[in-house]
């Protein structure tokens, strides 16, 4: 599992920023998180490393 803020710039993997990905979740076209609570909000790893494929690959242009 992997905390939200360290998904996004400027220090995690994937190339944008929080509201950029935010948007992103919303539109479907990053993953959902798995666990959301008050201050804490969880990815599954594994789910953030299909999207960074993707995101080479340019599928989710």
């Amino acid at each position: 599992m992997i905390h939200a803020v360290e998904v996004h710039r400027p220090h995690g993997p994937v190339p944008m920023g929080r509201t950029a990905f935010n948007e992103a979740v919303r539109r479907g076209e990053a993953p959902q998180p798995v666990q959301r609570r008050h201050r804490s909000t969880l990815y599954r790893w594994g789910d953030i490393r299909e999207f960074l494929e993707k995101l080479a690959t340019g599928e989710n242009a």
